[in-house]
């Protein structure tokens, strides 16, 4: 029986990583430097920036477009069913996760000395430059 009419699409959005064996069930979208476990089983859309551990898969905590768990203020991995304000310890980035488990990213860039400030749009995700 041909059934190929029927597949649902899915979609993978730009720097989202998936793990070995991982298994994605179709018509569900991964989200923009999203991160899915090895052997995760993803049985529902994926947020941008979330780690998806775990059989099903569940949001396990945040990683930042570079790649690295974001952390809190203490320094420690932000979990995945946090909000508020969470950072990248490797370059810096700061987010903000609201309340709908939706993240916003404000990038700080260190250009030297004065102070350069602006707003950029790049895919969607607010990226605030400054010292």
């Amino acid at each position: 029986v041909n059934r190929r009419d029927s597949y649902l699409k899915t979609i993978i959005k730009q720097g989202a990583s998936i793990g070995a064996n991982a298994t994605i069930v179709c018509g569900h979208t991964i989200g923009a430097y999203s991160l899915i476990g090895a052997g995760a089983v993803v049985t529902k859309d994926v947020p941008d920036y979330a780690m998806m551990l775990g059989v099903p898969a569940k949001i396990a905590g945040w990683v930042c477009a570079c790649g690295q768990r974001l952390v809190d203020g203490a320094g420690r991995p932000v979990a995945g069913d946090a909000s508020g304000s969470a950072a990248c310890p490797a370059c810096a980035a700061r987010y903000e996760i609201d309340a709908d488990q939706e993240l916003n990213a404000h990038a700080f860039v260190n250009i030297g000395s004065g102070l350069f400030g602006g707003m950029l749009a790049a895919g969607g995700v607010r990226v605030a430059l400054g010292v």
